[in-house]
């Protein structure tokens, strides 16, 4: 029994355009990332002076693991210290800890990258999703049928950015790839003010105060965008963002009550502008996004 029962497989042209896309993944027509979701600086969290059960040891642990996502490639112990802060000493300490545990690894001499290792201690968090598990297989055969990227994503405890936990491409072709465990902007992306759209007002109003700061002059634009956004899926259940977050693609998006306590993830529907007309994404994905977000709703709360 198909996941989809109100798509016959006559209907299933709708969802595939109608013209050629076989020559035109060239590099100019690949999105382009407008606003990476990586750090500016960094910071270290600051516990509270009567905070007694702060183990210090254990945060600047996390220091250094926090410092492989600000920059990519390896890096090594003065490259880790000048991010965090932490003396040279201390880190050289931290990197060789965390490399006998196998959460590093030494990789071109005296660098480091973060190991596998680090995929399985996430996992459990992946696993435990339980909207995750509704909606893998109904989104691989979305993905399918629209020949588009289905994702779903989490808010970040940045309060600033999304972040994916699950991701299918429909067609090789398509050139919008998003990978598990990818951060995106709250405020650019379609999937984050979907988001922004389905949380109570006190999360709504935590979000916007940190997004503020962080993009500073831009943010009243911004903010404006997001309560169109708002507005569109009060009036239609979906939003749409064409070319802010990545140049070239566009996207629509629902919230999702991801569990039993009402909190809220996305789902999106996206693919490069060259493969998706902005028509079909407001008269045909747009709905069958509602639709299926209905559906897994209704699966999640019963």
């Amino acid at each position: 029994m198909t996941i989809f029962p109100a798509i016959r497989q006559s209907d299933a042209r709708l969802f595939i355009d109608r013209k050629p896309i076989a020559n035109m993944a060239d590099e100019q027509n690949i999105p382009k990332l407008q606003s990476q979701v990586r750090d500016s600086s960094f910071q270290r969290y600051v516990p509270r002076p009567d905070d007694r059960n702060f183990v210090a040891a254990v945060g600047r642990s996390f220091d250094v693991i926090h410092a492989f996502r600000l920059r990519s490639g390896p890096l090594g112990n003065n490259e880790v210290s000048e991010i965090t802060g932490l003396p040279k000493a201390t880190v050289g300490r931290l990197t060789y800890t965390l490399c006998e545990l196998g959460f590093l690894e030494r990789v071109k001499g005296r660098k480091y990258q973060l190991s596998v290792a680090m995929l399985a201690l996430a996992y459990p968090v992946l696993s435990g999703l339980r909207i995750r598990q509704y909606a893998h297989d109904r989104m691989s055969e979305l993905a399918r049928m629209t020949q588009c990227t289905i994702a779903l994503a989490a808010p970040n405890t940045d309060d600033i950015s999304m972040v994916y936990v699950d991701a299918f491409s429909g067609n090789t072709l398509n050139t919008l790839r998003m990978d598990t465990g990818m951060r995106i902007d709250m405020a650019r992306s379609a999937i984050g003010r979907a988001y922004l759209a389905g949380v109570d007002e006190s999360t709504r109003q935590r979000h916007l105060a940190k997004l503020a700061v962080v993009h500073g002059d831009s943010w009243p634009e911004l903010l404006a965008r997001i309560d169109e956004a708002r507005m569109q899926i009060a009036e239609q259940g979906f939003c749409l963002v064409d070319g802010e977050w990545m140049s070239e693609a566009r996207a629509v998006s629902v919230p999702v009550i991801a569990d039993t306590d009402g909190s809220y993830m996305a789902m999106s529907c996206g693919a490069p502008a060259f493969a998706v007309a902005l028509d079909r994404l407001q008269n045909e994905l747009g709905p069958q996004l509602v639709h299926v977000a209905s559906a897994l709703e209704a699966a999640v709360i019963n």
